[in-house]
């Protein structure tokens, strides 16, 4: 009989693996392909074991862009203390310029908009907005009065501050293949200079 750790460590790599199957069918075939069928045959489990993780597809592709957005809220603790939050925003974005595969930054955007499009009513509980930028606000939170910003108002900041981010990484991923980073570099910088000018 497993250990407990190793039953849970097993748990969490199946949960990924659904997540990351979910999200490259939607970026590879659309969300029109994102069936639990086609999930569960890219994670090589039975559609009985993906109803032990998630409700619906749209969870596992949720679940997959926060788990993204966690990992790179991590980064914020290894960032210097005395960053505002544009250059905390600026240097997490390019982080993910040259990315591989579906956790790429403009890949997550664009799942967050393709989840959207496919069910425009539903909610769980909070806008998807909010749940994806949750480990981002949580990330930032202890930093806030540094920052020059009360809970409210962070929540708030960081949603302006995604908004144009979100902006520059669809401009950029329109260029035309291969994309030069730096370009996309120069972007984001323009696209948060803007909001230095406000």
């Amino acid at each position: 009989m497993p250990m407990p750790g190793l039953r849970e460590a097993r748990k969490a790599k199946t949960r990924s693996a659904l997540a990351l199957a979910a999200a490259e069918i939607a970026l590879e075939h659309g969300t029109s392909a994102l069936t639990i069928s086609a999930i569960t045959s890219g994670a090589g489990v039975s559609t009985r074991t993906f109803h032990n993780y998630f409700s619906s597809r749209e969870e596992a592709l949720l679940e997959f862009i926060v788990e993204q957005v966690r990992i790179l809220a991590d980064e914020v603790q290894h960032l210097p203390p005395n960053l505002g939050l544009l250059e905390i925003s600026e240097k997490l974005t390019i982080i993910t310029l040259d990315a591989d595969g579906p956790a790429r930054l403009p890949h997550l955007f664009r799942l967050s908009e393709m989840l959207r499009e496919k069910e425009p009513g539903r909610s769980y509980g909070a806008s998807d907005t909010d749940i994806i930028l949750a480990p981002i606000i949580e990330a930032l939170a202890p930093r806030a009065a540094t920052l020059g910003f009360q809970k409210d108002e962070l929540v708030l900041a960081v949603h302006l501050v995604a908004r144009s981010i979100a902006f520059a990484l669809q401009r950029y991923e329109s260029l035309p293949a291969p994309r030069d980073p730096e370009v996309g570099e120069y972007m984001i910088h323009n696209a948060l200079g803007v909001i230095r000018r406000l």
